[in-house]
């Protein structure tokens, strides 16, 4: 899932990341700091076993979305965010597809790597709070993912995208204008006005004016990297 997302090229802020720097900043004051400050893989990990329902292993670090969303110690109490929040905050931070659904050490070790600028295998609070952003800038489209799998499957069918065109199309003429798409893209929280612009401009792949089915079928051939007509989270959040 690190790959460049798609979603986030076409937008740099939301409203739902908004909530991203409050969490990083609280993030990073919860774990436990070595004596200069730093953090390490190890001290990413240890944060995450809060997670677990079970008695946190030794060893191996197994939080699936159960743990992260209704443990004793969950995210959405830590953080303060709603259940739909949470559950595509868990998605976003299951950055292995190889342990997808579940967040292990090798993603821990993910965060690190990609915070860690100098490559000393430490992070600093500069570093942290610079890097780790980066790796939640899909949350909006997580939201969105999550809201929109119906049958909670983990994949969006076409069925499922077209549902999200019919909220994009309010007057359900088959055309979703400009003001139809700032309605759904603000009222539903994804971003700003500003935004919605630059997002109904990058999805009008014909250039002219609205967002229609043709559309919609060039966004949805262009997500499914993998042509099973299904798209996937990682597919949803990025382009291969």
């Amino acid at each position: 899932m690190l790959a460049i997302t798609f979603f986030a090229l076409i937008v740099s802020a939301s409203a739902f990341r908004e909530l991203n720097g409050p969490i990083v900043s609280k993030f990073w004051d919860m774990m436990n700091k070595d004596p200069n400050g730093d953090v390490s893989d190890d001290q990413i990990t240890e944060f995450f076993k809060r997670y677990e329902r079970q008695e946190p292993s030794q060893y191996e670090l197994e939080v699936d979305e159960q743990d992260f969303t209704s443990g004793t110690n969950n995210w959405m109490n830590d953080f303060e965010v709603n259940d739909e929040v949470t559950r595509a905050y868990f998605r976003v931070l299951s950055l292995d597809a190889a342990t997808e659904l579940l967040i292990t050490e090798r993603d821990t070790n993910i965060i690190a790597a990609w915070c860690d600028e100098e490559g000393r295998g430490l992070v600093n609070e500069a570093e942290w709070k610079t890097n780790f952003p980066g790796l939640l800038r899909a949350i909006s489209w997580g939201v969105m993912f999550v809201r929109y799998d119906a049958n909670k499957d983990e994949k969006i069918d076409r069925d499922e995208f077209n549902t999200i065109f019919r909220a994009w199309d309010s007057n359900g003429d088959g055309s979703v204008t400009l003001d139809e798409f700032t309605t759904f893209w603000t009222t539903g929280s994804y971003g700003s006005q500003t935004e919605a612009e630059k997002v109904h401009g990058a999805l009008d792949f014909n250039s002219d004016g609205v967002i229609n089915q043709d559309d919609v079928d060039t966004l949805y051939s262009l997500i499914d990297s993998n042509s099973d007509n299904l798209l996937e989270f990682d597919e949803w959040t990025t382009v291969k």
